[in-house]
């Protein structure tokens, strides 16, 4: 099975939009939910963090993933002529799907995760509001809320009936965070990923400097910040990525094995997987155990920062080649603040309020986007 994510139009339609037409101004709805009351009210949020975690995700999967999955249907939105992300799509990085071909397969798995989906019974409300109203006029009572949770919906029956892991866009993200019932397919990218994660926030708070403790939080996907600092321009950013895939080409082959280990439910490679990871966190355990003693064998460096410590020969060799020492120089990445304000200056909004907003919610937060405006 290769290593592939469906994702959505909509955030490829958020990352051209960037590239073409800079930094958005606006604000845009989100929903905001109250499961005790059963309520949900739609928020102001930045438009701008939306497309810039749509930017951090796409170039990091782009390098990480084989092909991106999204359905042919709606692609208009970023796939035309001149458009800046046309080189994801020629270089078969970015593959449209004739997903409504299958509609009659997914039409009961989408009424389902419909129903899930609708946490509150205000949600609820209105969706049977939406129903009624596109059979009497083909309107609808609320557009946003379609988009988010009716295209949620439709998107997770893909992902179901294809057996395709699924990264939505941020919107649909946080409403199926929110779901309890539902769990989307497992990626075993995602589970490297998350390792990658919490060793670099576990290493940067043992390593406790006052100015790493302040910006904790702030740890872009550390493929993106290699992009970034590859590329000098905006539109620099989707060519550099590409070009990253090569470099990274044994990491995603192994990723293909580990994806195919938890398709076919293989216990013995999954353990096999498994022990990689662990030995890649021991690895990483061992910059901190003062008993560890010996010679140094090893020396990883990055842009910010030069480790040492002890290991045996066949360590050494493993560490420094191969698979073990993609993902340790991703755990031993930069956390991003300066190639954050790199890529706000590629928009000009290096000094700008607006640039300055924008980084100030990318360095509080740990996870998702959590500044928003009452209505």
């Amino acid at each position: 099975m290769p290593n592939l994510l469906m994702i959505d139009n909509w955030s490829l339609e958020e990352v051209c939009g960037l590239l073409l037409g800079g930094v958005s101004t606006r604000s845009i709805k989100d929903i905001a939910f109250d499961k005790r009351k059963q309520r949900h009210r739609f928020r102001n949020i930045p438009e701008s963090n939306i497309q810039f975690d749509a930017l951090l995700q796409l170039l990091s999967d782009i390098v990480l993933r084989d092909e991106l999955i999204v359905d042919d249907r709606f692609a208009t939105g970023w796939c035309f002529p001149f458009s800046p992300m046309l080189p994801v799509q020629s270089e078969s990085v970015v593959k449209l799907h004739p997903f409504l071909s299958s509609a009659a397969q997914l039409d009961q798995p989408r009424k389902i995760l419909l129903g899930e989906l609708c946490i509150t019974q205000s949600l609820r409300d209105l969706q049977k509001q939406n129903e009624v109203l596109w059979q009497e006029k083909r309107q609808l009572k609320d557009g946003r809320f379609s988009a988010i949770v009716c295209g949620g919906a439709g998107m997770l029956a893909r992902s179901h009936i294809f057996q395709m892991p699924y990264t939505g866009h941020l919107l649909r993200q946080r409403l199926i965070k929110e779901t309890a019932l539902i769990a989307p397919r497992v990626s075993a990218t995602d589970k490297v990923m998350e390792v990658i994660n919490t060793e670099r926030t576990r290493l940067f708070q043992q390593i406790g400097t006052s100015d790493v403790r302040t910006y904790a939080n702030f740890n872009l996907p550390p493929v993106a910040v290699q992009v970034i600092n590859n590329s000098r321009t905006a539109v620099e950013l989707i060519p550099v990525a590409i070009q990253l895939r090569d470099k990274y080409s044994k990491l995603r082959k192994w990723l293909t094995t580990y994806e195919k280990a938890y398709a076919d439910e293989n216990t013995k490679q999954l353990i096999k997987h498994k022990k990689k990871l662990d030995s890649v966190a021991k690895s990483i355990n061992a910059l901190q155990d003062s008993k560890s003693g010996g010679t140094t064998n090893l020396s990883i460096g990055v842009s910010w920062l030069r480790l040492s410590w002890s290991a045996n020969p066949l360590n050494d060799f493993q560490n420094k080649f191969g698979v073990r020492a993609a993902i340790l120089k991703l755990i031993l990445a930069s956390q991003g603040k300066t190639a954050f304000k790199k890529l706000l200056s590629f928009f000009g909004e290096e000094n700008s309020k607006l640039g300055r907003d924008i980084y100030k919610t990318f360095a509080e937060r740990s996870t998702g986007y959590e500044r928003a405006d009452s209505d």
